[in-house]
């Protein structure tokens, strides 16, 4: 059954995969025999399915179901996925709640909850996260970068602050210039998306010769990059 609700996961068929993953989990319940249980990889598919659908009452159904399954705490790609959906839908204080029941935390389930807390525009709560990560000794990929930099653009937005006498723009420009730094060791600079939300940071900063001299230094810029520079 779990392979068939991959199928219909794969070809758009969100309802039938939902319908049919509702039915095995009475079956599951009551009749555990019956049916044997899904796997991860199901679970996270179904979860993203959520998503797409914006169904939290659902997700909350497939959080109960994977507890009990003890997927939450063994599986880690299944409750990054869960604080995903719980993040995208500013359910915050669930997405925590799952994120602190993880036994092992990689960088994607570091990059969820970082994400979840820029969802929810409490850009410091998020930068506070990333910091933990790196004291963790988790090393930051693409997305993680591209969750801190949006973070950085969602404390530079903020109406203006002081913070140890300095400004919120301040900060972020400072904590963006450190991690573009760090992703260019790591040869990440071909990344379109990375630069497109580097450049974002960069302009939210008010910190328009830096996006300048970053944009001139990429060898074939796209029309995405392009973009994104004229409308600093």
């Amino acid at each position: 059954m779990g392979s068939l609700i991959n199928q219909y996961i794969k070809r758009g068929k969100f309802n039938n995969a939902l319908s049919l993953y509702q039915t095995m989990s009475k079956s599951e319940l009551h009749y555990s025999y019956i049916n044997v249980p899904l796997d991860g990889h199901t679970y996270v598919d179904l979860i993203k399915v959520c998503i797409e659908m914006k169904d939290i009452e659902l997700g909350h159904q497939i959080h109960i179901n994977v507890c009990k399954l003890g997927l939450i705490q063994f599986d880690v790609f299944v409750g990054s996925t869960l604080v995903s959906i719980y993040g995208r839908l500013g359910a915050i204080s669930e997405a925590v709640h799952v994120f602190c029941a993880l036994s092992k935390r990689n960088v994607v389930s570091w990059t969820a909850i970082i994400s979840a807390y820029v969802e929810v525009n409490q850009a410091e709560k998020a930068l506070q996260l990333f910091w933990q990560m790196q004291t963790e000794v988790v090393s930051p990929d693409k997305l993680a970068a591209v969750a801190v930099f949006q973070a950085c653009c969602s404390l530079a937005e903020n109406s203006e602050i002081i913070i140890n006498s300095r400004s919120n723009k301040s900060i972020a420009l400072e904590i963006g210039q450190a991690l573009r730094d760090d992703t260019c060791t790591k040869d990440f600079s071909s990344d379109v998306f990375l630069n497109s939300s580097l450049l974002n940071m960069y302009s939210k900063c008010g910190a328009i010769m830096e996006a300048e001299c970053m944009f001139g230094s990429l060898s074939q810029p796209n029309i995405v990059l392009w973009s994104t520079m004229l409308t600093l």
